[in-house]
């Protein structure tokens, strides 16, 4: 999906879930969440892993912001889990699932 279909999974309902390829895993050893894809492994920081546990494709883009605001008050979250969504998604990561 492009750049514009980032905006438009979050705006249309889309539901990010991370590619059939990705495993989410805690590494015992560094400590730390682990995104597995084929040939490699990406460390992630704790921020990255939380958006990603609810990369589910059952919340739609903006119930995971809404999720994740809910977690902490306060805090306008929408544009940088767009930007990280978008990321994820030029990265292979994450894709949207359109409502039909």
């Amino acid at each position: 999906m492009t750049d514009a279909g980032v905006d438009a999974g979050l705006m249309e309902g889309g539901r990010p879930r991370l590619l059939p390829k990705a495993r989410l895993r805690f590494d015992q050893v560094r400590g730390r969440h682990v995104l597995l894809l084929p040939e490699r492994a990406v460390i992630l920081s704790e921020t990255a892993a939380e958006i990603l546990r609810l990369c589910d494709g059952g919340r739609t883009g903006a119930e995971l912001v809404q999720t994740l605001e809910r977690k902490y008050p306060g805090a306008e979250l929408g544009g940088d889990v767009a930007e990280f969504l978008g990321e994820a998604v030029k990265k292979r990561w994450v894709e949207w699932v359109l409502p039909p």
